[in-house]
């Protein structure tokens, strides 16, 4: 055996997967020692998504890779697989040497179940992560953040985010008319909480925004986040959303200059998926650069994504 990796709240693995999969159908799992990393672009090379998971936010000893290596995965059939799992069992992806699969566990109390999935041989291009110094930052309630894009998509297909010292708006126009929503900001971004792993989807926002609704899922009556729950085995240090002065809903914002940029909202919803993720999201913006999505799960990981801004109304992605 030369990987494995647990996660003792399978519902995790879940949302990670969903988060990605309708835009990146397949992708490269890169494993080493330290960490599980995944850099993959979506079909049309708009979006790049980066997701990096640290062997220690792992359940305790759940996390195994003896020498780097390589899978490639169809994230649409692992999400089916990992859908058939229950949201509260221990979920482990395991992979041996010498074999083609992709082993998906999943350990309940009363019931264990084992299933396999091909793995592929996927020709990916050398991707390289944008290395872009953003000057502006935003930090926000993901699940606002997740709200404010659907509700953009009922005026047209394009966002336009505007960033000063005092706060950000995000506003749309169209044929039906205009709308916009502004934010004050409670201070600067390096004030913001961390972001909190959910313990649970509370909705899941699609990738088409035109005449669809967001599919509301069941709430569960315990609401800790994962991060808390498995404190002790992770090794987390304290939550900065529990000092003084630091609001877990506020809006954080560090500028060194107003800037406006517009973006493609089809993308956008899609990457409004990490709000089950995290609590929070940070939004990175530079001049005619692509912005950065950023989804912090604290002591585990992150997910971002990276989107180029759109000239005019004309250049539909």
């Amino acid at each position: 055996m030369t990987f494995e990796a647990t996660m003792t709240q399978g519902s995790l693995w879940k949302r990670i997967v969903e988060a990605m999969k309708d835009l990146v159908t397949e992708a490269n799992f890169n494993c080493s020692p330290e960490a599980l990393t995944i850099e993959s672009m979506d079909q049309a090379h708009v979006a790049l998504v980066a997701l990096g998971l640290n062997a220690g936010g792992f359940a305790e000893r759940g996390y195994q890779c003896h020498r780097p290596q390589v899978m490639g995965v169809n994230l649409t059939s692992l999400s089916k697989v990992l859908k058939v799992t229950d949201d509260k069992d221990s979920v482990t992806l395991r992979h041996e040497d010498d074999t083609d699969t992709l082993t998906i566990q999943s350990n309940g109390s009363k019931k264990a179940s084992e299933y396999q999935i091909k793995l592929m041989e996927i020709e990916a291009d050398q991707i390289g992560i944008p290395e872009i110094d953003y000057h502006t930052l935003v930090s926000m309630p993901a699940g606002e953040f997740a709200k404010i894009v659907r509700d953009m998509a009922i005026f047209g297909e394009t966002v336009s985010i505007d960033v000063s010292r005092e706060g950000v708006k995000f506003s749309g126009a169209g044929d039906i008319g205009e709308g916009q929503a502004t934010f004050k900001s409670d201070g600067p971004v390096e004030n913001a909480p961390i972001g909190r792993v959910k313990s649970e989807v509370k909705s899941e926002v699609k990738s088409e925004v035109k005449g669809e609704n967001v599919k509301q899922e069941q709430e569960d009556d315990d609401d800790t986040p994962i991060a808390e729950k498995y404190k002790s085995s992770l090794n987390l240090n304290d939550n900065k959303a529990s000092k003084k002065g630091e609001k877990s809903d506020g809006v954080y914002v560090s500028t060194a200059e107003p800037i406006q940029l517009s973006f493609a909202l089809r993308y956008l919803t899609t990457f409004a998926k990490g709000a089950t993720l995290s609590d929070r999201v940070t939004i990175k913006l530079a001049a005619e650069s692509p912005c950065c999505v950023e989804f912090k799960m604290d002591g585990i990981g992150f997910l971002r994504w990276y989107l180029a801004p759109k000239v005019d109304d004309a250049a539909d992605e």
